[in-house]
């Protein structure tokens, strides 16, 4: 691999370093401190500003093996963004909690985000959750199920510990298939366009 593909490389991975935190910093500043706006009008359906910050891994890049390297983030880059919200006085609830919330009307504590975890590979056991555990925080972990106890995959006494830690498990598909191009989605919208070009 020559210099200059090196270089643009090392150039890309620095950007979304600094995309990621500039990410966390902005839904530190844009979440209102009273955490719910148009409480008190008949008229305005309450508006709640809760972040819900999206990680896939948390891992050396070393160890990332193909991972896309926007989907990666260092477990020192991942500590530094934890800091910054703990030192901001914020506090973290699982999706599933906010969706209760929602459903029963009722609004978040101010200074609430949600933080996911996608596709459930293990450094969200080994990397990831002693992070979140040291400040206190939980995540919501979205596994593909049919990889679940598989090499590198999260395994059943790592979900269960996670779960005892406060954490939410979810499914995030079976087998992650990639759809764009794929054989099923392309049958899928063969059968489907013939339908909606009829009723026009």
């Amino acid at each position: 691999m020559g210099v200059g593909r090196v270089t643009l490389r090392m150039r890309a991975r620095a950007v979304v370093r600094s995309a990621a935190m500039a990410m966390v910093v902005a839904a530190v500043a844009i979440a209102s401190d009273a955490g719910v706006s148009g409480a008190g009008s008949s008229r305005i359906a309450p508006v709640f500003h809760v972040p819900i910050l999206m990680y896939h891994r948390v891992v050396p890049v070393a160890g990332a093996g193909d991972s896309l390297p926007a989907l990666v983030i260092s477990p020192a880059a991942f500590a530094a963004q934890m800091d910054a919200l703990e030192t901001g006085g914020w506090h973290s609830i699982t999706a599933a909690r906010l969706a209760d919330d929602l459903a029963a009307g009722a609004a978040p504590a101010a200074r609430t985000f949600v933080l996911t975890i996608d596709d459930g590979t293990d450094d969200g056991y080994t990397y990831t959750y002693p992070i979140l555990r040291e400040h206190r925080f939980v995540a919501s972990y979205y596994l593909v199920a049919g990889r679940i106890g598989h090499p590198h995959h999260l395994d059943a006494h790592q979900l269960q510990a996670l779960v005892a830690g406060g954490n939410e498990v979810a499914n995030h598909s079976l087998s992650h298939l990639h759809m764009p191009g794929s054989p099923t989605t392309n049958s899928c919208v063969r059968s489907i366009r013939p339908r909606t070009q009829s009723r026009r």
